[in-house]
């Protein structure tokens, strides 16, 4: 859904190196479009078919989303 969507961009957004920005492009991708190479060092991954959105950061939005965090 759209919404879930916005709050995991958000969530990306606060935890990357653009913290802070109001404006943050994310690029996001089903997960059956990422793949990882044969013999590719950990972490590294092909996305295929991304989409990329522009996210306006929503203050008040995050904030209820890292208050809602569950300890794992």
């Amino acid at each position: 859904p759209a919404d879930l969507l916005v709050d995991a961009a958000h969530l990306a957004a606060h935890f990357s190196d653009a913290r802070g920005e109001l404006s943050v492009e994310i690029t996001y991708v089903p997960r059956k479009y990422v793949r990882k190479p044969r013999g590719a060092p950990p972490g590294l991954v092909l996305v295929d078919r991304e989409k990329v959105m522009v996210l306006r950061v929503e203050p008040e939005r995050l904030e209820r989303l890292l208050a809602s965090e569950v300890a794992v």
